[in-house]
């Protein structure tokens, strides 16, 4: 039988993960919190877990990307394998090369097409969170656009579009009010740190 998650984590490692010392980067699987500390290592302990041919998808290509893990959420392997879709596989699709980045040695979803397939297939309020997540971290807005462009075709591409409008006013109206000028107007960070 196939299950999401198999069992919880023992009291020692339930104890390291509580403390800060390991994270759990899969389920019932533990490391040391340095092991995980950058996207090619997060990749490089997560990509040998999943089925053949498949690659990380939506939530786990977060993980990879950020280092972190919607609140609320259990942790679980989420992957897009073109030809099956047991467990872990969340959805069909294969990866085109323009659409993946290398990392830990594995294709990986680029942080563009990652937060398009979260705002295609999760839940809107968990979607969000995470593109939010990689807006901060490792994604430009208007990367984000030109995926929206270049996945016209897929389903959920209106919504989609939609919500990635309504995250571009959103991040402009956050710089604006962060910064006192518009985005894209002239001047640096020292400018801001004199700022009253």
């Amino acid at each position: 039988m196939y299950t999401w998650r198999n069992s919880t984590l023992a009291h020692e490692d339930q104890t390291l993960v509580r403390d800060g010392l390991a994270v759990e980067y899969a389920p019932g699987k533990v490391c040391p919190r340095d092991l995980s500390s950058t996207p090619g290592l997060r990749a490089w302990l997560v990509c040998p877990l999943l089925p053949r041919g498949a690659v990380p998808a939506t939530l786990t290509a977060f993980w990879i990307h950020t280092g972190l893990w919607p609140s609320g959420r259990v942790m679980r392997l989420c992957a897009a394998h073109p030809t099956h879709s047991r467990p872990p596989v969340v959805h069909r699709a294969e990866l085109p090369g323009e659409f993946a980045v290398r990392m830990g040695g594995h294709a990986v979803p680029s942080p563009a097409r990652t937060a398009y397939d979260l705002l295609a297939i999760e839940r809107p309020d968990t979607a969000i969170e995470c593109v939010l997540g990689l807006l901060h971290s490792c994604l430009g807005i208007e990367e984000l656009r030109d995926q929206c462009e270049l996945e016209g075709r897929r389903r959920n591409a209106p919504f989609v579009r939609r919500c990635v409008d309504g995250l571009a006013d959103y991040v402009e109206r956050t710089a604006f009010r962060e910064t006192g000028r518009p985005v894209g107007s002239a001047g640096s960070r020292a400018d801001d740190a004199r700022r009253p």
